[in-house]
């Protein structure tokens, strides 16, 4: 433990307190596994750093962004002046993404809404796109297996909200979406929020004074970090783990979350979503974004009355033609993505010889 604080002190002195309590909130969830887990990652860092010592390349590749492993191979990365981005399962089922600049809130595709929404469409990219939408609406396609052990309409009933519209509040793994721990970039993920639980309680309580019911299901890594709270800190609101968010969604008025990727199946079963933070879907036109913490109140009272329902579908199909066209790469069925390993080693080189945005004007075709 003392020598994998000094590694991290050697890596980033300036940031060692944020990422040692990093490698604490990632790995405590784990109970009596957490120092077999701090331990790994040291002997991983250790290795990493002799395998570029090897090695010497020129561009590396992290698998995501945000688990504490990455963030100090990227650390260790700058300070060698290599080269590096992310690569990571695509937004969509049967497509993978590679991100030069960031993930999520920080990827180009939601940091530069305005480029994305200008990238041209043909008809037949229209037409392809409307398909795929087709296909994913007749299957259940999520990344994690559902289970339904909890009657959530019973303990809508028991809690004495039953009747009340339902707003499906989806979260994500915190410390896997650049919300934790506090930094500089979590204003590009969670602007408002410091977690998952800080916005649950601002939504209880508009709930109460909007008559909602909240159903709060934790992302399915974190969900035993709630296991403290006590029914009373709700009154609006049902945090349950155990439910099938493919039903929950479809039960639901209004799908809101701070960035979880599941807002794409909720806007695929036709709900109206309430984005609380940034991902790739914000500034699109088809969900309702939040600019602060006061703008929420108007936010869901807008997705009652749902404002964007006429245009969302046409608007949901071209956001995916633009992600097939321009960020996502074909990886396994369905076969809907053509761009395929061959225009991942041409996207790969074009990162190796150019700066972030010289890539971004390349694949937009502003070059």
């Amino acid at each position: 433990m003392d020598e994998l604080k000094a590694l991290m002190i050697e890596i980033a002195p300036n940031e060692a307190a944020s990422l040692w309590a990093q490698a604490e909130g990632e790995f405590d969830v784990h109970g009596p596994r957490f120092r077999i887990l701090m331990k790994k990652l040291y002997r991983n860092l250790v290795a990493f750093k002799g395998a570029l010592d090897i090695h010497k390349p020129d561009y590396v590749y992290l698998w995501n962004k945000f688990q504490i492993f990455h963030v100090l191979a990227s650390k260790i990365l700058k300070l060698r002046k290599i080269k590096f981005g992310y690569f990571h399962e695509g937004l969509l089922p049967g497509s993978i993404t590679f991100d030069v600049d960031g993930e999520m809130g920080e990827s180009w595709v939601s940091r530069r809404a305005d480029l994305f929404q200008n990238i041209k469409l043909t008809e037949l990219e229209r037409q392809r796109s409307s398909r795929y939408v087709n296909c994913l609406k007749s299957v259940t396609a999520t990344r994690h297996v559902q289970s339904n052990s909890i009657d959530y309409k019973e303990a809508l009933k028991h809690a004495g909200l039953a009747g009340r519209p339902i707003v499906l509040y989806a979260g994500q793994n915190d410390w896997y979406a650049g919300i934790k721990p506090e930094s500089v970039c979590r204003r590009y993920h969670s602007p408002i929020f410091t977690g998952s639980l800080d916005a649950l309680y601002t939504l209880d309580n508009l709930a109460n004074k909007l008559d909602l019911a909240i159903i709060f299901k934790p992302h399915p890594f974190s969900r035993e970090r709630y296991s403290f709270l006590k029914a009373n800190e709700f009154r609006n609101s049902l945090i349950l783990g155990n439910i099938d968010l493919n039903r929950a969604i479809l039960d639901s008025s209004i799908f809101t979350t701070i960035a979880s990727q599941s807002s794409y199946s909720a806007l695929l079963s036709g709900k109206p979503v309430v984005m609380l933070g940034r991902n790739q879907l914000s500034y699109k036109g088809i969900t309702y974004d939040v600019e602060n913490i006061n703008g929420i109140e108007d936010a869901l009272i807008s997705g009652l009355s749902d404002t964007l329902r006429e245009n969302r579908a046409t608007e949901l199909v071209e956001h995916i033609a633009r992600l097939e066209k321009v960020y996502l790469f074909a990886f396994g069925p369905p076969s809907f993505f053509r761009r395929g390993p061959k225009e991942a080693a041409e996207f790969m080189i074009l990162s190796l010889f150019n700066d972030i945005e010289t890539v971004i004007d390349v694949v937009i075709g502003r070059q």
